[in-house]
């Protein structure tokens, strides 16, 4: 009787969990951002780096220009003399879609193809030497990609009549597909967060922090980023409360349903002890009536068999047995009102 209630408050402790993790995950990052040390990148980094535990900085901020290492830099498919480290390749079907739900067209669309690249690359800045720069591992990793759009283009649909009119009785019909290319460039400047370390060879590299924070790479300031970690954070606090409040409803909802029915069946288990033993006390008096030391009683309506031994309510009409009140449960045979519930019925 109560599925659907628990079905509902699953579902709604699942998504309040959900977005709780993600607004304890967002203070989290938020507080590790606005503590992690900001190193300058200088000849002392190294130094610095090694004065801590296993020559590893858990969590910091470096921030610089990108520069690729020695591998060859990855070449742009579409925009000629663009180079970069990370490339992302995208290419999406736009599409009117017919929903029966909402009785309407609407446009969306599907992602056909994804590919990303990237190549070792470092962080750095002018005048100081390679071996001082920061080497960027694990970028795809990262909670996105550092990458800005250099190519956008949308090639429409040349499908013929058939196919067209054939696309619109089926409810689906391509428009088209878009192709975008983004890529982070060499020169441009990024911020990258994560745990920075000395490896065996003595040089400095920034990979996911160990310790649970978010692996950030990003081309906008520190400041910023903090702006945008604490945006997501009120985001998902505010559906917390949400769907806790929902939650809180919906669980006083189903005590009170609850409470109600167990009400409801304790009274109905009393009714039925009443009913048995109003059966059992009118029906010796109607079997001794004979002997004329009892006035005969009232017969029931339905049957005129039975002695009345109910009472029906709100009308309060007294002109049904027992076995016929089981059988009759919308309407009072004598005034036709509603039955809101029966009483067993003691008369003298």
């Amino acid at each position: 009787m109560f599925m659907g209630e628990l079905i509902c408050f699953g579902i709604d402790l699942v998504l309040f969990g959900t977005f709780y993790k993600f607004y304890r995950g967002a203070v989290k990052n938020t507080e590790a951002l606005k503590t992690a040390p900001c190193l300058d990148l200088t000849s002392n980094l190294k130094g610095l780096v090694r004065e801590h535990k296993d020559s590893k900085i858990a969590y910091a901020v470096v921030q610089g220009v990108v520069q690729g290492s020695d591998s060859v830099p990855l070449r742009s498919q579409n925009v000629p003399g663009v180079t970069g480290v990370i490339q992302e390749v995208v290419i999406k079907e736009h599409k009117m879609q017919w929903s029966p739900l909402s009785r309407l067209w609407s446009d969306v669309q599907q992602e056909i193809k994804r590919v990303t690249n990237f190549v070792p690359f470092v962080i750095t800045k002018k005048d100081i030497p390679q071996s001082e720069s920061v080497e960027v591992l694990n970028p795809l990793e990262a909670v996105s990609l550092p990458v800005s759009s250099i190519y956008n283009h949308f090639t429409p649909n040349q499908a013929g009549l058939g196919s067209t009119v054939f696309g619109w009785i089926r409810g689906e019909h391509s428009k088209g597909f878009e192709e975008t290319e983004s890529m982070l460039q060499e020169g441009a400047n990024l911020t990258a967060v994560g745990e920075v370390f000395l490896d065996a060879s003595n040089r400095l590299k920034i990979q996911p922090s160990g310790k649970g924070y978010d692996y950030y790479l990003t081309i906008s300031s520190r400041e910023s980023l903090i702006k945008e970690v604490e945006r997501n954070g009120f985001i998902f606090k505010v559906l917390t409360v949400i769907t806790g409040c929902m939650g809180a409803f919906l669980a006083a909802w189903f005590i009170r349903n609850w409470y109600d029915e167990r009400k409801r069946r304790l009274q109905a288990d009393e009714d039925k002890k009443r009913f048995e033993e109003v059966r059992l006390t009118q029906r010796k008096k109607r079997e001794a009536k004979d002997s004329g030391t009892v006035i005969p009683l009232p017969l029931c309506v339905v049957c005129w068999t039975n002695p009345v031994e109910v009472m029906l309510l709100e009308c309060g009409h007294v002109c049904l047995c027992t076995d016929c009140s089981d059988k009759v449960k919308e309407r009072c045979p004598v005034c036709r009102s509603d039955i809101e519930r029966t009483v067993a019925a003691f008369l003298p």
